[in-house]
């Protein structure tokens, strides 16, 4: 039996979760039967609403469980960054440069923004991740921290703790007892002062930011 058409369709959705276990089969699954809604042959008029006007708000439905499972930019959720190896980012991301977007540009981000990322009450700016290494956030990061060095010269206080110490000179003349001189130069040091590498192996990689 055909699917029946209802008295009517309404003009503004609600949205629902449906709650899917994380399997590609039956992600396929579930495709697959939302897919039928979108033919009208499997459409029977029964209220109001005619089997075109059901079809369309299906096929809508249907576009976006696609968006929500496997977006145009590459399968990302809203809100992810990722590296990418191509001369642009992917559909649907902006680049992790610190660029300020209005809230129109992205609605579909700026619903869900992390206030952090506010610029004031109508712009964001993209995490700025170039040049930089990330780190959890938690109990000694809040979101949006930043620090650390690229290079690190040690200061006074850093260096290992130790004592000093003299050099003696052992005089021994023919027939006579040894003495001992205490030789403790003054004004001589050693090293190049100079910062030294902070950062392990790396790969340079741009970043993008899922927006929609």
């Amino acid at each position: 039996m055909p699917w029946l058409t209802p008295n009517s369709v309404p003009a503004v959705y609600s949205c629902r979760p449906l709650f899917i276990p994380n399997d590609r089969d039956l992600i396929a699954a579930v495709r697959g039967a939302l897919l039928d809604l979108v033919y009208l042959d499997n459409w029977e008029a029964f209220g109001e609403a005619d089997p075109p006007e059901v079809v369309d708000a299906m096929r809508a439905m249907l576009e976006n469980f696609d968006h929500e499972v496997c977006p145009e930019g590459g399968g990302m959720p809203i809100g992810a960054i990722f590296e990418f190896a191509t001369a642009d980012p992917p559909a649907g991301s902006v680049r992790c440069d610190g660029t300020v977007y209005h809230m129109d540009d992205y609605p579909d981000f700026w619903a869900v923004i992390d206030p952090v990322w506010k610029t004031d009450s109508t712009h964001w700016a993209a995490p700025d991740r170039r040049n930089r290494f990330s780190v959890g956030a938690g109990d000694e990061y809040d979101p949006g921290d930043t620090g650390g060095e690229a290079a690190h010269q040690l200061t006074v206080s850093e260096m290992p703790s130790h004592d000093g110490h003299s050099h003696y000179t052992v005089n021994t003349p023919t027939g006579a007892a040894a003495s001992y001189a205490q030789n403790t130069p003054q004004g001589s040091s050693y090293g190049g002062d100079e910062a030294h590498e902070n950062r392990p192996p790396y790969l340079a990689l741009p970043l993008a930011l899922q927006v929609e």
